[in-house]
């Protein structure tokens, strides 16, 4: 069965990736761009899965293509996410999330269709503004992972929440 820790987990090397390697000086090339995209639409799925309890096949194949394409690129070599999970079956969330990480997920959820959305439409400093919304994400995942259960270290919700208010306040300032 899916766990909320190896989902969270999952996410949090995504950003993690994506953050680290996110130019806004530099011209984005298409393959760049596809990558991101295929990135961010595999957390989106990753967070679907979290919210409801029916796994989607159709998401869970291409999550599943994404882990496989991104070994030892995205996900670390000796990671124990990409052996022991299989995402087939019913994954129970409703019942092992408390109001806080109810409101971390739904926070993750509306920052990455922003940023679909800003990728998509390619407005004006939308470079920048997605710099600052995947410094936001990234953070987030911690606060739902069990350090216990994996390498990656536990925050808070409210100190997750309050570091991602930070950059999304950057991305307001973008808009004015």
């Amino acid at each position: 069965m899916i766990t909320k820790n190896s989902i969270a987990e999952l996410i949090y090397y995504i950003l993690n990736y994506e953050k680290g390697r996110i130019s806004t000086s530099l011209f984005w090339k298409n393959k760049y761009v596809s990558e991101l995209f295929y990135s961010l639409k595999t957390v989106s799925d990753l967070l679907d899965i979290l919210t409801k309890k029916k796994i989607d096949s159709k998401k869970t194949n291409s999550i599943k293509a994404y882990i496989e394409k991104n070994k030892g690129i995205v996900f670390p070599e000796f990671s124990s996410i990409l052996t022991e999970n299989e995402f087939d079956g019913v994954f129970y969330g409703d019942n092992i999330f408390n109001e806080e990480e109810k409101e971390v997920i739904g926070l993750m959820a509306s920052i990455i269709n922003r940023c679909i959305e800003t990728l998509d439409k390619k407005k004006k400093g939308y470079k920048k503004e997605i710099s600052y919304l995947l410094k936001a994400l990234h953070n987030l995942p911690r606060a739902l992972v069990d350090s216990k259960l994996c390498s990656i270290q536990h925050i808070s919700c409210e100190n997750a929440m309050e570091y991602a208010k930070s950059y999304l306040k950057q991305t307001r300032k973008l808009e004015d």
